[in-house]
């Protein structure tokens, strides 16, 4: 993805993209390849989108780019997924970002069915980047706010988790920077999720 975008820099394409608002999406090992790219060691990025990263070291993921990204990630998951299982994958990706993440797990996508058009995914990476790199107020409050208020929060099917929203860089969500982790699961629907998640607190509905 690096390489791609530097290419473009020295192309007669440069003249019409914007290089301070880039956009990294992928699915499976691309999922591990935009969390790659999203650590802004080879250029610099602004908002990522992983489904259903692969992130296991077998095929060269490095762990501690989990733990290095510098920009607002949408991580996808799902209940479904057989093959690259979200309890060893975007589980572990959500748990080890100090970032900004919002992870989205839907119930019974297979690994398979977003290739292609992206399924079920393919709404919410497009509002994800039209939020994230224009600013488009009609797509912000899908992600903005509580268990209460986010709008893929309350939409049928998907489990979502919200760290650091307010990008205080402790990794907590709740926005007062001591880390301990009262926010972690701001939008969880049980006290179990919240626990799976190591939140010390929790609200939920």
């Amino acid at each position: 993805m690096g390489a791609c975008i530097t290419w473009l820099k020295s192309s007669s394409y440069e003249s019409l993209l914007n290089f301070n608002m880039v956009g990294a999406a992928g699915h499976s090992q691309g999922g591990g390849g935009t969390i790659a790219t999203g650590t802004g060691k080879y250029v610099p990025i602004a908002a990522t989108a992983a489904m259903l990263p692969y992130v296991r070291s077998m095929f060269g993921h490095n762990s501690e780019w989990n733990s290095q990204q510098t920009s607002p990630m949408l991580l996808m998951g799902s209940t479904g997924d057989m093959f690259v299982r979200k309890s060893s994958n975007s589980d572990v990706v959500y748990a080890d970002n100090n970032h900004y993440v919002f992870y989205a797990v839907v119930d019974g996508t297979g690994h398979f069915d977003v290739m292609g058009d992206f399924d079920v995914f393919r709404g919410i990476i497009t509002a994800w980047f039209l939020y994230q790199l224009t600013g488009d107020t009609s797509s912000a409050p899908l992600f903005t706010g509580t268990s209460d208020t986010c709008g893929m929060c309350k939409t049928s099917g998907w489990d979502v988790h919200i760290k650091d929203q307010n990008g205080d860089g402790d990794g907590d969500g709740d926005g007062d920077g001591d880390g301990d982790g009262d926010g972690d699961c701001m939008s969880c629907t049980s006290s179990s999720c919240c626990q799976a998640f190591g939140c010390t607190g929790y609200m939920y509905s």
